[in-house]
């Protein structure tokens, strides 16, 4: 008696079905949040059901009339009007942090597939992309631009005498000499392994490449490597080709990586441009 006092209260004539679907919405918010921490024991089906049976009984209490508890008309209204604006209140609250969960998900998602978690660079992913968005790669593409692909020398020797996780600050102290060098016109990434890529792009991209290589060249050779008990110098090697209208990407990559080489095999710690 007194369940069927409180429906006809708040029951439909009062907008009191409206948190049927309200509670809803908050229940599959509630059970996607709780499954990304890792909880997977809340059921918001089960929540659903509740709540289309309350709306249920909200639309049996309506369309039979049951006159168990009466309410005047201003008054009706009034309860509904203020229901109304509860919903919309909760369901708008629920929908922003969804939102921003969503896009902080998104965001981080992102990160993950376009830098390099060890350097903080972009990796080979995300210049590919970038490369996609100038037209780099298409044959017949109207950008001037130049690339540089920059290897450590003597990495694996590192590796092998101070051990990875030198290794691994090697890379990070390199990428940091390399990210004051980005700019709108200048994607700085790591390539692979211990080979980084710079392209730069624009009229005078081939000139303002080769500045920026040897600068690095020269303030790689003359940076301290400390790391633990380890104190050591490295030595890059730079290998650089620059583009005319209509040359390919890949035509260009393949330059510079030859040009690497040749600087490789030629003593090291150089700059070799086509």
């Amino acid at each position: 008696m007194h369940y069927l006092i409180a429906v006809q209260c708040v029951g439909c004539n009062a907008g009191f079905q409206n948190y049927c679907f309200t509670s809803i919405v908050v229940a599959y918010f509630i059970g996607y949040a709780l499954k990304q921490d890792g909880y997977n024991k809340f059921n918001p089906n089960h929540y659903a059901t509740m709540a289309f049976i309350i709306f249920f009984i909200c639309w049996l209490e309506s369309e039979y009339k049951i006159q168990v508890y009466t309410i005047n008309g201003s008054v009706s209204k009034a309860m509904h009007f203020v229901n109304d604006m509860l919903n919309i209140i909760i369901l708008g609250e629920f929908a922003r942090i969804f939102t921003i969960n969503i896009l902080t998900e998104k965001d981080m998602l992102i990160h993950t597939a376009e830098v390099d978690e060890l350097t903080g660079l972009s990796n080979r992913h995300h210049i590919r992309r970038m490369c996609n968005f100038y037209h780099l790669g298409e044959k017949n593409g109207q950008t001037t631009y130049s690339i540089a692909i920059i290897d450590i020398d003597n990495f694996k020797k590192i590796n092998d005498s101070y051990g990875h996780n030198t290794g691994d600050y090697v890379l990070q102290k390199l990428a940091d000499i390399l990210k004051p060098h980005i700019s709108t016109n200048t994607i700085i990434g790591r390539w692979g392994g211990e080979e980084f890529i710079i392209i730069c792009i624009g009229q005078d991209s081939y000139n303002t490449i080769k500045k920026i290589s040897e600068n690095i060249r020269i303030n790689i050779q003359n940076t301290a490597m400390d790391y633990e008990d380890y104190h050591f110098n490295i030595t890059v090697s730079i290998g650089i080709d620059g583009t005319t209208v209509g040359d390919s990407y890949i035509h260009i990559l393949e330059n510079a990586d030859a040009n690497l080489y040749k600087a490789k095999e030629s003593g090291k710690n150089k700059v070799i441009y086509s």
